[in-house]
């Protein structure tokens, strides 16, 4: 899903487009519900819909996977907390993130920095799956670039902790750099909440971690005390090409239909 803003809409509205993306074939757009910018819930909605719509064909019993392309500023939206609200009168409805493994993209990044996607995929074909940890300890812009110039040059996950204002430039550093996954929880507010995140093991098996951001992310929202952390997955795939190419789709709308 690419979620947008055009220069005179409204803040707090988004323009949606969703594609279907499979190993096989190249992304098919599926059809917008409007052309017009969205609220968050109306996004979530068209999102839930064009999900439940493909898995109604395909027969399959699997958690999707939704990949949010945004650009920079976007990145540090609470997509995943976004409710579609009801399905029908016996389902009061969940947070995208809770009902769906859901992660963020970037393809903005790879114009804005030269030879941006060959670290990402060096990184990827590189076998090292050992993630940084960014703390107190190496929690500067200078000195994280330096780790992942030299030492964690194959690193392929990164993990911030920290507060929101360094937490957002260090982000800028690892996608700028080729991390293609990074991991941070955007309601802490200083170092000291490093631990709200260990229920996610964040540092472990790395092919499972947008399954268990997906668990948190249910458990937070049945008992959000208990869970305090709000966990942003930026995951980019070795090749991101099809994501960098999804802004030249542009869905047809469908006929008939009312947001």
């Amino acid at each position: 899903m690419e979620a947008s803003r055009g220069d005179d809409d409204p803040e707090g509205r988004y323009r949606c487009k969703v594609w279907l993306l499979r190993t096989d074939s190249p992304p098919a757009p599926l059809p917008s519900v409007t052309d017009r910018p969205l609220t968050a819930e109306e996004v979530a909605r068209a999102v839930r819909d064009a999900v439940h719509g493909v898995q109604s064909n395909d027969g399959k019993d699997h958690v999707p996977l939704v990949s949010v392309v945004v650009d920079r500023a976007a990145l540090h939206l609470p997509v995943d907390e976004w409710n579609p609200g009801p399905e029908n009168m016996f389902d009061q409805g969940v947070p995208l993130g809770a009902e769906f493994q859901l992660t963020l993209s970037c393809p903005e990044m790879s114009a804005l920095v030269r030879n941006r996607e060959d670290a990402q995929r060096r990184r990827w074909q590189s076998g090292h799956g050992t993630p940084l940890v960014v703390d107190g300890d190496c929690g500067t812009e200078q000195q994280v670039a330096l780790l992942l110039k030299t030492s964690h040059r194959n690193t392929r996950q990164v993990v911030l902790h920290g507060p929101p204002g360094q937490r957002a430039r260090l982000l800028d550093v690892c996608l700028a750099l080729g991390v293609p996954v990074v991991l941070w929880d955007r309601a802490a507010q200083t170092y000291e909440h490093a631990s709200r995140l260990d229920p996610l093991q964040p540092t472990g098996p790395m092919t499972d971690l947008p399954e268990r951001v997906w668990g948190y992310r249910g458990n937070a929202y049945g008992d959000p005390v208990r869970h305090p952390a709000r966990p942003s997955l930026v995951w980019e795939d070795m090749d991101p090409s099809p994501l960098s190419g999804l802004q030249l789709l542009d869905p047809a709308p469908l006929e008939g239909t009312a947001p």
